[in-house]
C-alpha cells in the first residue's frame, strides 16, 4: 500500500471537497503521483502542448459527480476499466478524426459494450457521453484552467437532453473519464472528451 504523506491529502480535497471526492480524484492514474500543488494546477491556466490529461479527466470526473449531488443523486465510483476504455476512445477519436461511439477503423469495437468487453469488462452495460470541444474561453480565446474546462465539457453536457440523462441516470454506479488533446482547425486546440458510465450493476471482470 502506498501511504500518502500528510500535507498531501488536503491538497487532493481541494479537488473534491464539494462532493467529499477526494477519493476519487485518488483513483485517476498519474494524479496520485503528482498530489502536491494539486489545487494550484487545477487553478492554472492549462498549456495544451503539455496539458495533464489525467488532472482534466479527474476534474471533469469531479465536475460530474458534483452535479449528480446538487440533484440529490448518489455518486459514481471511478473504475480503472472504464477509465482506460474512456482514455482509449478519446486518444483515437482525436488521432483519427472521427467523432462516434463506434471505432470506425476497428469493426470489433462498433459500440461501447463491445469497447468494454475488449477492455477487459465481462458485464458492460455502458451509457456514453463524448464531446469535441475548444480548449480555450469563448470568445475571447483565453487559457482554461483545468477546472473550468472541466466546468464547461460538463455543463455542456448538461444542457443536451440525452447527455444530461446519462449523467443524472439514477442507475449508474461506477465511471470512468478519457480525454485527449490535439489540434485542428489552423492549429487551434480541442479535446475529446469520454464519459464512460457502468449502469444498473456492479462491474465484473472478464475470465482470464
Amino acid at each position: 500500500m502506498i501511504r500518502l504523506r500528510p500535507r498531501i491529502v488536503p491538497a487532493l480535497c481541494v479537488l473534491a471537497m464539494a462532493a467529499g471526492l477526494c477519493t476519487a480524484a485518488l483513483a485517476h492514474p498519474g494524479v496520485r503521483e503528482r498530489a502536491s500543488g494539486l489545487a494550484e494546477r487545477l487553478s492554472g491556466r492549462i498549456d495544451p502542448d503539455r496539458a495533464d490529461e489525467p488532472l482534466l479527466a479527474a476534474a471533469i470526473f469531479v465536475a460530474t459527480n458534483e452535479r449528480r449531488a446538487e440533484h440529490g443523486l448518489p455518486p459514481v465510483r471511478h473504475h480503472p476499466l472504464l477509465g482506460a476504455m474512456a482514455s482509449r476512445h478519446a486518444r483515437r477519436m482525436a488521432d483519427l478524426s472521427f467523432y462516434s461511439h463506434g471505432d470506425p477503423y476497428d469493426p470489433a469495437l462498433a459500440d461501447p459494450e463491445a469497447r468494454g468487453r475488449r477492455a477487459g469488462i465481462d458485464n458492460p452495460l455502458i451509457a456514453e457521453n463524448i464531446h469535441d470541444v475548444l480548449a480555450l474561453r469563448w470568445p475571447r480565446r483565453v487559457a482554461h484552467s483545468y477546472r473550468s474546462l472541466a466546468e464547461e465539457v460538463v455543463d455542456e453536457w448538461m444542457a443536451s437532453e440525452g447527455h444530461r440523462a446519462n449523467i443524472l441516470d439514477p442507475r449508474a454506479r461506477q465511471l470512468g473519464v478519457g480525454v485527449a488533446f490535439y489540434w485542428r482547425d489552423g492549429a487551434w486546440p480541442f479535446v475529446k472528451a469520454v464519459q464512460d458510465f457502468q449502469v444498473i450493476e456492479d462491474i465484473e471482470l472478464a475470465a482470464e
